[in-house]
């Protein structure tokens, strides 16, 4: 009966050492992504990649980290790189929505219109009431000339935030592809 004690003890400490382990890992990985976040707003995207890249050695799983790993590999103009990191994220975790919807940016940027539309699609999905994401979805649907989905998701833009600047650029766009005009920038 004591050896059983001992054993349970035993496991017991484990699981608390586990635990500890973890959240180390966890905290680690945040102040890595957060140090990143803050070199990357600065404009030292190496120093933020290299944090990133930091936060991804310690967590291969983060997602967070990933994302934004991806964030500075555009910001360098890697943008083959930033995609598959875009991608990784998502795999990680295909409910994280800022991956979808930085790809999708980014694919806008690219003109690689349809899978901007595929991107965002997931964006939309996983986040129906955010307005920036019907908007750019919009904008790639109107550059491969599907006026009517474009003009739906404009449509979806005011309906989410009327008086936003999103808005007032999706109602100018409605009236432009209405009458033929219509020729966003990027």
């Amino acid at each position: 009966m004591a050896a059983f004690g001992i054993l349970m003890s035993l496991s017991t400490c484990s699981k608390w050492i586990q635990r500890q382990v973890e959240s180390r890992r966890r905290e680690f990985v945040e102040e890595r992504v957060k140090a990143g976040q803050e070199l990357r707003k600065a404009g030292d995207f190496e120093g933020a990649l290299r944090e990133f890249d930091a936060a991804i050695k310690k967590d291969r799983y983060s997602a967070w980290a990933h994302n934004n790993r991806g964030l500075a590999l555009r910001d360098l103009d890697r943008t083959d790189e930033a995609i598959r990191a875009f991608k990784r994220a998502t795999v990680i975790n295909s409910d994280y929505v800022f991956p979808y919807y930085n790809r999708g940016r980014l694919y806008i940027d690219l003109r690689r219109y349809e899978e901007a539309v595929l991107a965002l699609n997931e964006a939309v999905r996983l986040k129906p009431e955010n307005a920036y994401y019907h908007y750019y979805r919009a904008r790639a649907l109107a550059k491969l000339s599907r006026k009517d989905e474009a003009v739906a998701a404009y449509e979806e833009v005011i309906r989410i935030a009327p008086s936003s600047d999103k808005a007032q650029n999706s109602r100018l766009a409605i009236i432009h592809l209405l009458l033929g005009k219509y020729l966003p920038k990027k």
